[in-house]
């Protein structure tokens, strides 16, 4: 278990090992629980369904729960995420869910440092419907992504990037390789 206080003296991150501090992900979420009151919970990943549902039920009761679900996107990740879930729990997640996002970090185009291409996709009362009745939901956020005001794509971010220069053509090829068409 260690803590950091930051420099502000306005917060304090605590981090637990999963292996080292705990032996699983839903130990961790347990013992978070009975030994401090976090606004923030960050996981690392959601390896299974139990971790899942730990972290909904986080969400529900009023924390911010921020987690990493490897994905090729967001729409990947949300629909991993809808799957592991048991019959019966997707409006608990419906209504609990803000926003997905995916990232990549691309070389710039000068070959100094990086710069982050982004995709978000926000809980829109569409989504929330489709996620509550069990929809899937790479289909339905395929058909809802077009011209949606609420979303921004990977390609499109990356697009905008190429167009201003700030990455190459080759760097945004690559970055694009393995996410899924629609």
């Amino acid at each position: 278990w260690q803590s950091h206080r930051l420099q502000s003296e306005q917060g304090l991150v605590s981090s637990l090992l999963i292996g080292q501090d705990v032996p699983d992900y839903d130990a961790g979420l347990q013992l978070l629980m009975r030994c401090g009151d976090p606004d923030v919970i960050y996981l690392n990943d959601l390896p299974d369904a139990q971790t899942v549902h730990s972290a909904l039920t986080l969400a529900r009761v009023g924390h911010l729960v921020i987690a990493n679900a490897n994905a090729a996107s967001a729409t990947q990740a949300l629909s991993t995420i809808c799957r592991a879930l048991p019959v019966g729990a997707q409006p608990a997640l419906s209504e609990q869910i803000v926003a997905v996002t995916n990232q990549r970090l691309l070389r710039k185009s000068d070959g100094i440092g990086r710069v982050p291409a982004y995709e978000v996709v926000q809980n829109t009362s569409e989504l929330r419907e489709s996620i509550r009745n069990g929809l899937d939901v790479e289909v339905v956020l395929g058909e809802m992504i077009a011209g949606s005001e609420e979303t921004r794509t990977l390609p499109e971010v990356i697009a905008r990037l190429t167009q201003e220069g700030g990455v190459t053509q080759s760097e945004a090829d690559a970055a694009l390789r393995d996410y899924p068409t629609f």
